[in-house]
């Protein structure tokens, strides 16, 4: 059960670039699901007094599946991918920007992650009663 969740109608700031003084930000404002393919979209503004420009990132279901990535942690993979990328990305063409996840995004977002906790065994006390952490 979420604790700290935060309900709004307006995009979430998840990323601002600085670079040559100005400050760009990269705001997840939600997805779109058609068929077997999740469309994350995110809103990019180079400056304050910019219109942002939409970004559609897309991931194929049963790439993530293969992968065993989690559908909730589409936004973050997306972010990651698009970091790097955004300054080259070109701001003349209209509509919105688009950009297709590949397998190695999705390896590159899993080597980044932490690796999950190893599980241990139960020991056995001396009078047959186990402990340790329960699995």
């Amino acid at each position: 059960m979420a604790t700290n969740a935060t309900v709004t109608n307006e995009p979430q700031l998840v990323g601002e670039l600085r670079g040559g003084g100005a400050k760009s930000t990269l705001r997840y404002s939600g997805f779109d699901q058609r068929d077997n393919t999740r469309h994350y979209v995110f809103q990019y503004r180079v400056s304050a007094g910019e219109k942002a420009r939409p970004i559609v990132v897309s991931a194929e279901i049963p790439l993530l599946v293969k992968h065993h990535v989690r559908i909730q942690d589409g936004p973050e993979l997306c972010l990651r991918t698009l970091m790097p990328e955004i300054a080259g990305f070109d701001l003349s063409q209209t509509g919105a920007l688009r950009r297709v996840l590949r397998a190695e995004d999705l390896l590159a977002y899993l080597a980044s992650q932490p690796a999950p906790a190893v599980k241990g065994k139960r020991a056995k006390r001396a009078d047959g009663e186990t402990y340790g952490p329960s699995q």
